[in-house]
């Protein structure tokens, strides 16, 4: 009787592409471990790229996330519009670089997905800020129809109302970040000192929810030279 080819048999096996449309990344480091061309079946490549997404997603959501903590100010809670300062430093720039360098590494399919999740992502802060908007709104309305002024305070000293302001400016200021991130990340013609100039102006304060979330070739240049009909 000849000898089985166990070798041969494994990769027959892990090389099956219609096999493992099922596994998580713990199980897919063990068939790579059991079979190393395994790693050309394209389900174990796509949980691997899966994790890899993820994993740079959350890194970068984190930075985003920490950074407006530390640059927002209570004290700017009615200063919904009008120039900011990100104070997108060095030390910022350092962290930024060293996450896109690392990614830039990895295959066209986790590049893709990182950018297809930060863009879901400023999507999801544009919806979040027109439900608060309208939270806000509706206290205001509430003020409104209040007549006896001596009963009511106004709504500006409102706990309600002052926790919803101070969650639009976060929201607000988490989308610059993010996108400060995205766009030096994305092939477009973008300068840096433009983007950081853009992101921080009373322009792009007020029209933040209608502007690209990846900015196209010059936008960025085309703004800072005045040029107009920069809205999707």
């Amino acid at each position: 009787m000849a000898e089985i080819n166990y070798e041969l048999m494994r990769e027959i096996l892990f090389t099956n592409e219609e096999a493992f449309t099922d596994i998580n990344i713990k199980e897919a480091k063990i068939i790579l471990r059991t079979c190393k061309i395994a790693r050309t079946n394209k389900n174990i490549k796509f949980i691997y790229d899966k994790c890899k997404i993820d994993i740079y997603y959350k890194q970068i959501m984190f930075l985003s996330i920490k950074k407006a903590e530390k640059e927002f100010n209570e004290n700017i809670l009615d200063e919904t519009s009008g120039a900011t300062n990100l104070n997108i430093n060095k030390k910022y720039k350092r962290k930024v670089y060293n996450i896109i360098i690392g990614l830039l590494k990895e295959n066209d399919d986790v590049v893709e997905g990182v950018k297809e999740k930060l863009v879901a992502e400023q999507k999801k802060n544009i919806n979040k800020y027109f439900i608060k908007l309208h939270v806000k709104l509706a206290i205001v309305g509430a003020y409104d129809n209040i007549i006896d002024d001596d009963d009511a305070e106004t709504f500006e000293n409102d706990d309600k109302y002052n926790d919803v302001q101070f969650e639009i400016v976060f929201i607000i200021t988490n989308y610059k970040f993010n996108a400060y991130f995205l766009n030096m990340l994305s092939k477009t013609l973008v300068n840096e000192k433009d983007v950081i100039s853009y992101i921080s102006s009373k322009y792009f304060t007020d029209n933040w929810y209608r502007i690209p979330i990846i900015f196209p070739e010059n936008h960025c240049k085309n703004y800072n030279d005045g040029s107009t009909g920069l809205l999707a």
